[in-house]
């Protein structure tokens, strides 16, 4: 279940689809080459984060930012109650945030459409190229199904399964012996898990999974700059050295939602093209009969799982984007209820 992403298990694919696949991870993996000949030759200081440049305040009488606006909803309520209108809020920054993404991603490529409706088109890697620059190279490693994950992967994978309730300490089990556990207590033959992994359930639950993966990388980034900036050259030469020189828990929080905002936004997202999650966990639990197959071809399933990634990139800079003129619901140390 851990090791096996998404990107397989529901989509069968033959020779030409897997010629496919493989030409969109080779284009991947020469935008690393590309981006180390640059970096070697035309080395320069990395830019400057968006929350480290963040937009001028509106000018007096320009029209007010839908981000503002929400503001001034919230404001106008508080003298009822800190809840007051707050779950309504929380779906409207849902919304934006989901908006802003999308936005992102549309320089690029055209995005899945909603219910599955339209397959994503190509464009997917110059998405992350942009979004997310030298980290494509750990992009191609959570995507190339290895039961034995990169580093960085397997950081990520050690914090969300802790945040899915599959251990009670964070990096208390490795991801391999997880995986190898729940690969050993599937009976032989089993339709249901067969059915699952092909299912719109399982798809949703991976969707997900790595749309946090690019939120994760993102914000990773984010810190390892500001961690530059104060350290200078003593400072984790790269995302990978500075994900190992720091404590599980601390991993565990570059992987979680900041804010209640951003969780919300992963599942309004993952609804908008899978369908509500409790309704396919209740079909889910009358057998393998009631799980719906998943309608995508193959290569349809490869881009959605690079669109997911850049979908997740583009959430976090959404996310600090709405910081400047909101009020995020920032999430405690530790949560574990959003995922």
């Amino acid at each position: 279940f851990v090791a096996t992403h998404w990107t397989r298990a529901p989509c069968g694919m033959g020779a030409q689809k897997k010629q496919r696949a493989a030409n969109l991870i080779a284009a991947l993996s020469a935008l690393i080459l590309g981006q180390l000949a640059v970096a070697w030759l035309c080395p320069q200081l990395p830019r400057a984060s968006r929350s480290l440049t963040a937009r001028a305040a509106a000018t007096p009488g320009s029209p007010e930012s839908p981000w503002e606006l929400l503001q001034r909803s919230a404001d106008e309520v508080a003298s009822l109650g800190p809840k007051a209108g707050s779950e309504d809020r929380l779906q409207q920054a849902a919304k934006l945030l989901v908006e802003a993404s999308l936005r992102e991603i549309r320089k690029f490529m055209k995005p899945t459409g909603k219910s599955l409706s339209q397959e994503a088109s190509d464009g997917g890697d110059k998405a992350l190229e942009a979004l997310l620059g030298d980290q494509v190279r750990y992009v191609v490693d959570f995507l190339m199904d290895s039961e034995r994950p990169g580093p960085v992967s397997k950081v990520f994978w050690q914090a969300e399964l802790y945040l899915r309730g599959m251990e009670q300490v964070a990096g208390e089990t490795p991801v391999e012996e997880l995986t190898e556990q729940v690969q050993k207590d599937m009976p032989p033959g089993d339709k249901f898990q067969e059915a699952y992994q092909q299912s719109t359930l399982f798809a949703r639950q991976q969707f997900a999974a790595a749309v946090r993966y690019g939120y994760f990388l993102r914000r990773a980034r984010q810190r390892l700059r500001l961690e530059t900036i104060l350290k200078g050259t003593a400072a984790p030469a790269n995302v990978e050295a500075y994900l190992q020189s720091m404590g599980t828990e601390q991993q565990v929080e570059l992987v979680r939602a900041a804010s209640d905002e951003l969780a919300a936004a992963v599942d309004l997202r993952a609804t908008e093209l899978f369908g509500e999650s409790r309704d396919l966990y209740t079909a889910a639990a009358q057998g393998a009969g009631s799980l719906t197959p998943l309608q995508l071809s193959a290569e349809g399933c490869l881009r959605l799982s690079v669109e997911a990634v850049g979908f997740g990139a583009a959430l976090f800079d959404a996310e600090e984007e709405a910081a400047q003129y909101y009020s995020l619901s920032y999430s405690d140390f530790g949560d574990r209820s959003k995922v």
